[in-house]
């Protein structure tokens, strides 16, 4: 009897990239009454050491992270806030509208990738 059940042939795999990232997401303390700011706001820290929605053309905005929940600060200053990470572009907000160049090179900066 000859025993041969099958024929295995391997194949070595380079991995370049590991998927499963995990964020850094931290509690911060945002200024009070900016309103609401939606989840994906992009923040920042002002020239006087707060933290605010971020505004690409204000040269003293330091960016920070962005915001993983919205948050009312007319009631609330604490916010999630991922400090590394990745982010879907898509749903990122800025004091202009959405995410432009410099915003995600403030990110980058940051360690937060877009996709």
């Amino acid at each position: 009897m000859d025993g041969k059940i099958a024929t295995y042939e391997t194949q070595e795999v380079t991995v370049v990239a590991e998927v499963p990232h995990k964020p850094v997401i931290l509690t911060k303390q945002l200024k009070a009454d900016q309103g609401v700011l939606e989840a994906g706001s992009v923040i920042a820290e002002d020239a006087d050491g707060n933290l605010v929605l971020y505004d690409p053309s204000n040269t003293d905005h330091k960016v920070v992270g962005v915001l993983t929940k919205t948050v009312d600060t007319s009631k609330n200053v604490n916010a999630l806030v991922l400090v590394h990470g990745v982010v879907n572009g898509r749903f990122l907000k800025t004091a202009s509208g959405g995410a432009d160049e410099t915003s995600v090179k403030a990110l980058e900066e940051k360690t937060i990738w877009t996709i």
